[in-house]
């Protein structure tokens, strides 16, 4: 009859098995495999993962005119194209009057394209 070893896990060991199954929690390492003989399990991606952002200050200076801050956002291809054929299209806000238009475009190239 064989003899049966057992093998004591170490924190080296518990980090790799920690990688392998996608950086699950401590208790749930624990419980799964409770031949783990560690006290503590720290992931330097895990940490990072848990990291706040701080929030904007919010004093922002506001536009005194228009057209002095304009805001302009590219929009994704539309399913169904237009009348005309435009299947993206360009949409901007003035920072001072919040007027906003919206530009058609049949090509998303033509973003570059001067007027």
């Amino acid at each position: 009859m064989l003899a049966r070893h057992r093998a004591f896990a170490t924190t080296s060991d518990a980090l790799v098995l920690h990688n392998l199954l996608g950086h699950p929690s401590f208790p749930y390492l624990k419980a799964a495999f409770p031949e783990l003989n560690i006290k503590d399990l720290t992931c330097a991606h895990c940490n990072l993962a848990k990291m706040h952002r701080q929030p904007f200050l919010g004093n922002f200076p506001r536009p005194s005119q228009a057209l002095e801050c304009i805001h302009m956002d590219l929009c994704r291809p539309i399913t169904t194209a237009s009348r005309g054929g435009n299947k993206y299209f360009l949409k901007i806000i003035d920072g001072h009057t919040k007027y906003r238009f919206i530009y058609p475009m049949p090509a998303q190239t033509e973003t570059l394209l001067p007027p």
